[in-house]
């Protein structure tokens, strides 16, 4: 997770390169399209299910559906001209936030779902995703 974030924030910083801006573009929104969908895999499953193990899955904290929103926004991300919106920066700051509090849950008594790997993998991408959004105004 550390190495795919490092790997989206030296692309973002170096934006003035198309290859860079395209590549960025790239994996953010596959990076928002694979946590999206399996954010919507996991909700049906929970809402639509008796599945057991899908019930109340935490996991739903970094697999957000809320991605899918910004998939537009980073597909349009390798434009040199781009500028994203104030309601695009506030659902990545609010996913970013979702993802750091699956983080502080594993301290809680009440999240005892065995996760911390994929939150490891993914709140660094978000967060790295969030303040990309928050540089680019």
């Amino acid at each position: 997770g550390i190495a795919l974030a490092a790997l989206l924030l030296t692309l973002h910083t170096r934006r003035a390169r198309a290859g860079a801006r395209r590549a960025f573009a790239v994996v953010a929104t596959l990076v928002s399209l694979v946590a999206g969908l399996a954010g919507v895999v996991l909700l049906a499953l929970w809402g639509l299910t008796e599945h057991v193990s899908a019930w109340r899955n935490e996991n739903l904290l970094v697999l957000s559906p809320l991605c899918l929103l910004l998939v537009p926004t980073w597909m349009r991300s390798a434009r040199a001209d781009w500028r994203p919106s104030p309601p695009t920066r506030f659902v990545a700051m609010t996913i970013a936030v979702l993802a750091a509090f699956a983080l502080f849950a594993k301290i809680l008594p009440w999240f005892t779902q065995a996760n911390l790997p994929w939150i490891l993998l993914l709140l660094p991408l978000h967060l790295v995703l969030a303040q990309a959004l928050r540089r680019a105004r």
